[in-house]
């Protein structure tokens, strides 16, 4: 069962929960896996949605779009330096194995935080690999990764600065907000839905996208 309280999530976060379900949604044959009506359903509600969220403030979507960037840039950094655990220089898988606590001391995937503690995780880990780790970042070729990952960090908090309280209350009180009920009902639907098609038909990649779905429900 995938579960998340819907009720809790201002209108900005739903926003980018919905889009993150729209993406995952889209890369999965929806008609095979037989949710293609919840699945329909919710693209939709969620199109509706977005069209009157996005009347109000583009910087929603600015913010969903550059938390994506640095969490893709994130993900190959810690990838690149996870690939010398099976180098065959013992000096490299042991500053590989090091680096990789850094990069674990908030959890092996802080792309699946809310927006505030993955900032401050990967504040820290930028932090200190530019002090005690960057000539060895270097020696593995992950500094391509960490040269994108800290413009991508800096220009988030920027985009999260400009997105003003003035505009997030304006989105409390306008047109976004009488169509949340309907996206809402398409969520919990879908959601619903899922691990009872699951249960009947014990399709594997059914159980991988409610796995994905939970993750992206697990950010907030």
């Amino acid at each position: 069962m995938i579960t998340i309280s819907l009720s809790k999530l201002g209108n900005q976060e739903l926003f980018t929960l919905g889009k993150r379900v729209s993406e995952i949604l889209s890369a999965v044959d929806t008609e095979k896996m037989g949710i293609k009506l919840y699945a329909d359903n919710f693209s939709l509600k969620f199109d509706a949605y977005k069209k009157s969220f996005e009347k109000l403030s583009v910087s929603a979507e600015q913010v969903a779009q550059k938390d994506a960037l640095r969490d893709d840039y994130y993900i190959a950094l810690r990838n690149t330096i996870r690939n010398f655990n099976y180098h065959p220089s013992t000096a490299l898988k042991e500053k590989a194995r090091k680096i990789l606590g850094v990069l674990n001391k908030n959890g092996n995937q802080i792309y699946a935080l809310n927006y505030k503690a993955e900032s401050a995780a990967l504040t820290s880990i930028i932090s200190e690999i530019d002090k005690n780790w960057l000539t060895d970042v270097t020696e593995m070729g992950a500094h391509i990764w960490f040269n994108l990952l800290k413009p991508a960090q800096a220009d988030f908090e920027t985009t999260v600065s400009n997105f003003t309280a003035e505009k997030a209350e304006n989105i409390k009180v306008t047109s976004a907000t009488t169509a949340r009920p309907e996206i809402e009902d398409a969520i919990r639907k879908l959601f619903t839905f899922l691990p009872l098609q699951y249960e009947m038909t014990q399709a594997p990649e059914l159980s991988d996208l409610m796995g994905q779905l939970q993750v992206a429900a697990d950010r907030f």
